[in-house]
């Protein structure tokens, strides 16, 4: 009995040990009938995507602490950018930030603009009403954008006439910017346009009190009022930012604001040559806050 099942068990070997090669054949036999029908351009192997290499930086001259290239944000525009183009509004008003200051005119205040250094010696311009307030005691002081105060006094070397004008010089180490003034001014209705400046109110606490303000030139006229304003805006300027500048799209200080809309008192609207605007002209010069074009500066500057 166990011879018959030992002779069995090795007849099933032998005939495992024949058909196994058998399959094996044929499946290769198959894959090889398939391939030798493919193609010599089929049989080529795909091509290998090339990553871009990276070539590190070398350390040294023009690099950071960090081993990083500083930032050139020129360099990085798209190649179609025009060094022409607008800033954004955003940088305007990181611009006008840094060139406007606070006036402190006795218990008073109002704004300024950084108009020039001098070695040490900055001058601020701003109106001539900004600074009424302070004559008694002669008390000004200019707070910078960086927050600090420095004692000013007015400059006299100049005579604005009947413009609304006036000049402050402070002493500082610090470098502080100094305003871009537009020349000549081409000022065109419907045109965009910024106020800065620091408003008087106690609710205007935001970024230190300063507000930029965007609008439009509404009216120009050629007969100026007096005081020199001819620049007509849709702004709603606020009390406390007179003084403050006036910016174009481009960034230059086109203006020096002074005059806010529905003054309570007094007639701003009076012609230079003394003659009054009628009471239509006063209904509709009413709608607008007003300011002075820097050429009626740039004319008197020291």
């Amino acid at each position: 009995m166990k011879g018959h099942l030992k002779l069995a068990l090795v007849s099933l070997v032998g005939l495992f040990a024949l058909i196994v090669p058998l399959i094996v054949q044929g499946y290769c036999g198959e894959k090889q009938v398939k391939w030798n029908n493919v193609s010599e351009e089929e049989k080529q192997p795909p091509p290998v995507e090339q990553s871009p290499q990276f070539k590190p930086k070398p350390w040294g001259r023009g690099l950071n602490s960090t081993g990083q290239e500083p930032r050139n944000w020129l360099r990085q525009l798209p190649s179609n950018h025009q060094s022409e183009d607008l800033p954004g509004e955003a940088q305007l008003k990181q611009q006008a930030k840094l060139i406007t200051v606070k006036v402190l005119s006795g218990m008073s205040s109002g704004s300024g603009i950084i108009w020039q250094k001098q070695g040490e010696v900055y001058t601020v311009l701003t109106n001539n009403h900004v600074l009424i307030f302070g004559q008694a005691n002669k008390s000004y002081k200019i707070q910078t954008p960086d927050g600090k105060l420095y004692p000013a006094h007015v400059v006299k070397t100049v005579d604005f006439q009947d413009s609304d004008l006036g000049l402050l010089a402070f002493r500082s180490q610090q470098n502080y910017q100094v305003a871009p003034l537009s020349v000549p001014v081409n000022i065109s209705p419907g045109e965009e346009v910024f106020a800065a400046g620091f408003p008087s109110e106690a609710d205007a606490t935001k970024q230190g009190g300063f507000v930029f303000i965007p609008g439009k030139v509404q009216r120009w006229i050629n007969r100026a009022f007096g005081g020199g304003y001819q620049i007509g805006l849709t702004i709603s300027l606020k009390k406390g930012m007179s003084g403050g500048p006036l910016l174009n799209r481009q960034g230059k200080v086109i203006g020096i604001n002074g005059v806010h809309k529905y003054p309570l008192w007094g007639n701003p609207y009076i012609f230079a040559d003394g003659s009054t605007a009628s009471v239509e002209e006063k209904k509709e010069m009413q709608h607008f806050s007003w300011a002075i074009p820097v050429p009626n500066f740039l004319q008197k500057r020291p």
